[in-house]
């Protein structure tokens, strides 16, 4: 073991291979291998686990057993209890208790995780500056978040206590809630899908938009089965590779 600074590893006893630099880093760890704890009460309470990196001005200061996490950034994850998390960036995870696979990455990302005694959250993907942070439209906190993904500056739940939700967007993205996905936010005026969907495709609204018109050369134009086109008079439907039919449309009373 290496320990360098005031009370570094001072209660170590069978701890081995481990690295700790800083006053009070890891000054409560005494079993355990192969941590290193950089920083002023880095690791501070960690007891016991092994193969963890934790940088930082109280950097998972709270932890008591934690195995193969990786915590970097003043504050970051400072009252975590759980394991596997993964954080890079100043008040990550900041209130997070309990939570285990979290990942986070920005200033203050999930930073209200866990606040006010919450549930665990557990296996978030959080990226971005105040990403995962909020919940709805507003500035309400996010405390308990499941198996999620917030990636974007800002970008946010729904409300509290969901799941498997993804919001993408550069900026303020809001979620729909559990078991959705959601890119871009209310300013996203274009979204392009590279590629073939291999799925349904679904909408919650009542109106889908072809936003421009085409017209068919003729019934045998070049066309995939599936295609689908408008103009002011006809409908076209491409039946299979090279075959289009159409059907009229009209005014209504």
């Amino acid at each position: 073991n290496t320990a360098v600074g005031h009370q570094a590893g001072l209660s170590l006893t069978t701890a081995s291979s481990c690295t700790l630099v800083g006053a009070g880093a890891g000054d409560a760890l005494t079993t355990g291998a192969a941590n290193t704890l950089i920083g002023r009460n880095a690791g501070g309470a960690m007891i016991s686990g092994s193969d963890s990196v934790i940088i930082g001005n109280g950097a998972g200061a709270a932890l008591t057993t934690s195995s193969e996490s990786t915590i970097v950034g003043a504050e970051s994850c400072p009252s975590a209890t759980g394991g596997q998390n993964c954080t890079l960036g100043r008040y990550t995870l900041f209130s997070l208790v309990g939570g285990v696979g979290n990942v986070a990455v920005g200033l203050n990302a999930g930073f209200n995780l866990g606040a006010g005694g919450a549930a665990a959250s557990n296996s978030n993907t959080i990226i971005g500056p105040n990403a995962g942070r909020w919940r709805g439209s507003g500035t309400d906190t996010l405390t308990n978040s499941g198996n999620s993904v917030f990636i974007g500056n800002q970008s946010r739940a729904n409300g509290n206590s969901q799941t498997n939700q993804v919001v993408i967007a550069g900026t303020d993205g809001l979620g729909d809630g559990s078991n959705t996905t959601v890119i871009g936010n209310t300013s996203t005026t274009s979204t392009r899908f590279a590629g073939t969907a291999t799925s349904v495709l679904r909408t919650a609204g009542d109106t889908l938009r072809i936003d421009n018109a085409r017209t068919p050369a003729n019934a045998g134009a070049a066309g995939n089965a599936g295609d689908i086109c408008w103009d002011a008079d006809y409908i076209y439907v491409c039946v299979a590779a090279n075959t289009w039919k159409r059907v009229a449309i009209a005014t209504w009373p």
